[in-house]
């Protein structure tokens, strides 16, 4: 049996813990850790691990893989540190990733610490037909159409100052998946790993509030001369958190069967 432990103890990690079951006794939460007390004492009790408040505390007995389930500041905050330990990251907040001296930061630091760092493909799928059409001579044109309902984008910087009709579907936002990041840093990790598995930081992004959206959707187009693709996902937002869709903890738990199976899908 191997360990994980956690960073972060909300609607994402809940939902992660609830189902670890489908992996078969394969994988143990050890240990997470959290901001709120409260949360995290709640957390502990229903999954039956141990809390942390204090990162070094936690670092200290964490388990053999450390998942990132609490967004993009605790991504850049402890990847690195992680990694010194020798410890397996896992994060979900690939926006954190799009940053090129960060991602570099933490490649370097896998790299001396002869460990590894996994992004799982969230909301999405199809990162393994991305990274093969980056091979090719061509850098491929990739774009990506992601839309939302409004409870999904607001709060967001780039929501400030827009007015939205709530009869129609509004355009947000369109242009760069850097900008995109900044803009929706809670609504766009799956751009984030179109760019990264795509090897390509020129993606076009384009973002749509649809007032009657029951699901979070997600169209990925891809050309690079020789062959194309056109993929398109969606998945019901989590209660909890409308801005993640409930695929995404799903993500993790497929990433960790493939960690410890014999047989393993790229």
């Amino acid at each position: 049996m191997q360990t994980v432990s956690l960073i972060g103890a909300g609607a994402l990690a809940r939902e992660f813990a609830a189902n670890l079951g489908v992996l078969n006794g394969e994988w143990t939460i050890k240990s997470v850790l959290g901001r709120s007390p409260e949360r995290l004492d709640a957390f502990c009790q229903d999954f039956h691990c141990e809390g942390f408040t204090d990162f070094e505390a936690f670092i200290e007995t964490a388990g053999d893989v450390v998942i990132e389930l609490a967004g993009k500041p605790a991504a850049q905050r402890y990847a690195v540190d992680v990694l010194k330990t020798g410890r397996r990251w896992v994060s979900v907040s690939i926006g954190a990733y799009v940053d090129e001296a960060f991602r570099q930061e933490v490649i370097e630091a896998a790299r001396d610490h002869r460990t590894e760092v996994h992004l799982p493909h969230g909301a999405i799928g199809g990162l393994d037909y991305l990274l093969t059409s980056s091979l090719y001579k061509t850098t491929p044109t990739v774009a990506i159409e992601t839309r939302k309902g409004l409870k999904g984008l607001q709060g967001a910087p780039g929501m400030e100052g827009l007015e939205v009709d709530p009869t129609r579907e509004t355009v947000v936002f369109e242009g760069s998946v850097q900008d995109a990041v900044a803009a929706f840093p809670k609504n766009i990790n799956v751009a984030a790993a179109a760019s990264l598995a795509s090897d390509n930081p020129n993606i076009t992004v384009r973002i749509i509030c649809s007032p009657d959206a029951k699901n979070n959707g997600h169209r990925i187009t891809l050309d690079n001369g020789l062959w194309s693709g056109s993929m398109q996902f969606a998945s019901l937002p989590d209660p909890a958190n409308p801005k993640t869709s409930i695929s995404t903890a799903w993500s993790v738990l497929a990433l960790l069967k493939n960690l410890s199976s014999p047989l393993r899908f790229f």
